[in-house]
Protein backbone atom coordinates (compact mmCIF):
# COMPACT_ATOMS: atom_id res chain seq x y z
CA UNK A 1 0.00 0.00 0.00
CA UNK A 2 1.25 3.31 -0.84
CA UNK A 3 2.31 5.94 1.37
CA UNK A 4 -0.34 8.70 1.35
CA UNK A 5 1.32 11.51 3.01
CA UNK A 6 2.45 14.17 1.12
CA UNK A 7 6.35 14.91 0.34
CA UNK A 8 7.54 18.02 1.82
CA UNK A 9 8.66 20.50 -0.61
CA UNK A 10 11.65 22.53 -0.88
CA UNK A 11 10.62 25.09 -3.49
CA UNK A 12 11.83 27.90 -0.78
CA UNK A 13 15.25 26.85 -0.25
CA UNK A 14 16.68 28.09 -3.01
CA UNK A 15 15.44 31.41 -2.82
CA UNK A 16 16.42 31.50 1.04
CA UNK A 17 19.85 31.00 0.01
CA UNK A 18 20.14 33.30 -2.88
CA UNK A 19 18.76 36.41 -0.09
CA UNK A 20 21.20 35.29 2.30
CA UNK A 21 23.92 35.40 -0.20
CA UNK A 22 22.15 38.76 -1.48
CA UNK A 23 22.61 40.34 2.34
CA UNK A 24 26.30 39.02 3.29
CA UNK A 25 27.35 40.62 0.11
CA UNK A 26 25.47 43.77 1.76
CA UNK A 27 26.90 43.39 5.34
CA UNK A 28 30.45 42.82 3.69
CA UNK A 29 30.25 46.03 1.45
CA UNK A 30 31.74 49.07 2.14
CA UNK A 31 29.18 51.30 1.22
CA UNK A 32 26.41 49.37 2.76
CA UNK A 33 26.51 51.07 6.29
CA UNK A 34 27.08 54.83 4.93
CA UNK A 35 24.14 53.94 2.50
CA UNK A 36 21.76 53.11 5.08
CA UNK A 37 23.11 56.01 7.86
CA UNK A 38 22.65 58.69 4.82
CA UNK A 39 18.93 56.98 4.65
CA UNK A 40 18.52 56.85 8.17
CA UNK A 41 19.70 60.79 8.18
CA UNK A 42 17.13 61.75 5.73
CA UNK A 43 14.19 60.47 7.56
CA UNK A 44 15.05 61.74 10.74
CA UNK A 45 15.37 65.36 9.17
CA UNK A 46 12.26 65.01 7.96
CA UNK A 47 10.88 63.88 11.19
CA UNK A 48 12.68 66.60 12.79
CA UNK A 49 11.42 69.33 10.39
CA UNK A 50 8.00 68.31 10.64
CA UNK A 51 8.93 68.31 14.54
CA UNK A 52 10.13 71.90 14.65
CA UNK A 53 7.11 73.74 12.44
CA UNK A 54 4.93 72.46 15.03
CA UNK A 55 6.92 73.27 17.69
CA UNK A 56 6.33 76.87 19.23
CA UNK A 57 8.98 78.77 20.31
CA UNK A 58 8.38 80.37 23.44
CA UNK A 59 7.67 76.77 24.80
CA UNK A 60 11.58 75.57 24.59
CA UNK A 61 14.11 76.43 27.67
CA UNK A 62 15.97 78.80 27.46
CA UNK A 63 19.00 76.13 26.94
CA UNK A 64 17.81 75.05 23.41
CA UNK A 65 17.85 79.21 22.30
CA UNK A 66 20.52 79.60 20.03
CA UNK A 67 22.19 82.51 18.79
CA UNK A 68 24.00 83.39 15.56
CA UNK A 69 27.52 82.60 16.91
CA UNK A 70 26.29 79.07 18.35
CA UNK A 71 24.55 77.94 15.17
CA UNK A 72 28.10 78.71 13.06
CA UNK A 73 29.95 76.67 15.54
CA UNK A 74 27.76 73.50 15.42
CA UNK A 75 27.45 73.94 11.18
CA UNK A 76 31.54 74.18 11.59
CA UNK A 77 31.17 70.88 13.59
CA UNK A 78 29.44 69.09 11.00
CA UNK A 79 31.08 70.77 8.26
CA UNK A 80 34.13 68.99 9.05
CA UNK A 81 32.62 65.94 10.29
CA UNK A 82 31.44 65.36 6.80
CA UNK A 83 34.96 66.48 5.27
CA UNK A 84 36.81 63.84 7.31
CA UNK A 85 34.13 60.92 6.78
CA UNK A 86 34.49 61.45 2.67
CA UNK A 87 37.93 61.77 3.15
CA UNK A 88 37.93 58.20 5.52
CA UNK A 89 35.62 56.76 2.27
CA UNK A 90 37.64 57.34 -0.70
CA UNK A 91 41.06 57.00 1.11
CA UNK A 92 39.73 53.18 2.81
CA UNK A 93 38.12 52.75 -0.99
Amino acid sequence: MPDARPTPRNDGGAALIRVRSIFTRLQQSLFFVPFVMVVLAIVASRGLVTLDDGLDPRDLPTVLVTTVESARTILGAIVSATITAAVLLFTVT
